[in-house]
């Protein structure tokens, strides 16, 4: 499904072009949960974003590929690029409520979803939200950042992409609302040929979940074996080499 092959990524500054990724290659298959792992600042945020070329190109200069159902996604124009972020490959930000328009209502990202009316409220109730006529009626700024990062999640479930990419999706929320996400993830890749690609710091549910576990340190991905071989990864090589 997806193949990066990213010889380097260098971050423009004042001086000088300073190299922050090097040597990243793995591929994610289809049918599976795949997780990134790495210490604040190893570049994962970056990573992610780089993949459907979300981050400005003025900033940022990358070598290398990205291959999405054998399309090199840094080939295609702007009017592609669009086209795939919103049907094929979506994304679950970190900062959800600064992601949606603040003036815009809920109810214009139902609406984009167009997904079945049962099936919507479902998905909110199973994640403790509000119905879908409550939402509808707020704006972003109206939602705690957990409410929004809920509401992100729903929305991408529901938007049903070939590839879900997720930035820390747990981190605000609480146990048994991670481990139902967590449970949500694994039928929507056991659906059709969806996976899913995911940064996370939960070494728990990242054991009980993965298919495969990537760990960004020293700037390039390595692929472990276990949990334990992760935890080894990131303490033993350097983020700096």
């Amino acid at each position: 499904m997806l193949d990066v092959k990213l010889k380097s990524v260098l971050i423009n500054t004042e001086k000088t072009n300073q190299e922050i990724l090097r040597d990243i290659q793995f591929r994610i298959p289809k049918n599976t949960i795949n997780t990134i792992l790495g210490r604040n600042g190893a570049g994962k945020s970056t990573l992610i974003k780089i993949i459907t070329q979300l981050e400005d190109k003025t900033n940022f200069i990358v070598d290398g590929k990205v291959i999405f159902n054998s399309l090199d996604l840094w080939k295609l124009d702007q009017k592609s690029l669009c086209e795939i972020r919103s049907k094929k490959i979506r994304y679950v930000f970190q900062d959800a409520a600064n992601l949606f328009d603040p003036l815009k209502k809920l109810s214009y990202y139902f609406k984009m979803v167009n997904a079945d009316r049962e099936k919507v409220e479902l998905l909110l109730a199973e994640f403790f939200l509000p119905t879908s006529v409550e939402l509808e009626k707020l704006y972003a700024y109206q939602l705690s950042g957990g409410m929004a990062q809920r509401i992100s999640i729903v929305l991408q479930l529901l938007a049903e992409p070939e590839l879900l990419i997720l930035d820390e999706p747990t981190s605000a929320l609480d146990l048994p609302l991670a481990n139902l996400l967590m449970l949500k993830l694994r039928e929507f890749t056991d659906r059709k040929n969806n996976s899913v690609l995911m940064i996370a710091q939960d070494f728990i549910l990242t054991e009980k979940f993965s298919d495969n576990i990537l760990v960004l340190t020293g700037r390039t991905i390595k692929s472990a074996a276990s949990i334990s071989d992760a935890n080894y990864l990131l303490n033993n090589v350097s983020s700096h080499k």
